[in-house]
């Protein structure tokens, strides 16, 4: 599938960031969140004079170091506006009620950078550079397994339900829970050329 870039055009620009765009995550129809070398998490929503627009609706501050990975949680019972999580070189993850602007939890395990943040029903599964993948539920630290012999550096999660991690050594692993845990989960490692 070729793409024409020449028919896309400048529709705004979100300024507000005082250092480079580290994040960003699609907010459903809600807006749009990223984080920044600048050690925010900033929350920019649809500008209600003009839809073709966004405007910086919140500012999150909490964070101790530069800002990496965001995701959005959906609206639920707990976050009926929807929340954000954030992860950061302070080794924080960090999750945020939409609703208040307010930080609600604070995630404290990892050793190194926090790279990469996926949701796994309704658990929080933070990498880092630390080698590592946790497992958070409710605030507390339910898992915690050495998923490399070097930095991760993303996850996801697939609609399978498995985990695929990134490393730094061109290398991806897809994970699947086993049907008896404990850690570590199954792998599956592809080795990028």
């Amino acid at each position: 599938m070729d793409i024409d870039f020449k028919e896309y055009q400048l529709r705004c620009q979100l300024r507000g960031h005082e250092d480079d765009v580290r994040g960003i995550s699609v907010c459903g129809n809600a807006g749009i969140a990223t984080s920044s070398r600048d050690r925010t998490v900033r929350f920019w929503s649809l500008d209600p004079s003009d839809e073709r627009k966004y405007s910086e609706s919140k500012i999150l501050l909490g964070h101790t170091s530069f800002v990496g990975p965001v995701v959005w949680i959906s609206p639920n019972e707990q976050y009926p506006d929807g929340g954000i999580v954030s992860g950061g070189m302070d080794t924080m993850v960090l999750v945020w009620d939409l609703r208040t602007g307010e930080k609600v939890q604070t995630l404290k395990g990892h050793q190194l950078q926090v790279t990469g943040i996926a949701l796994d029903n309704g658990d929080i599964v933070s990498s880092s550079v630390d080698s590592t993948l946790r497992r958070w539920r409710n605030g507390q630290l339910v898992e915690s397994w050495e998923a490399h012999k070097a930095a991760i550096q993303a996850v996801i999660k697939l609609p399978s339900g498995e985990l695929v991690t990134g490393m730094v050594v061109n290398l991806l692993q897809v994970m699947s829970l086993s049907s008896t845990p404990p850690p570590p989960p199954n792998k599956t490692t592809i080795k990028i050329k």
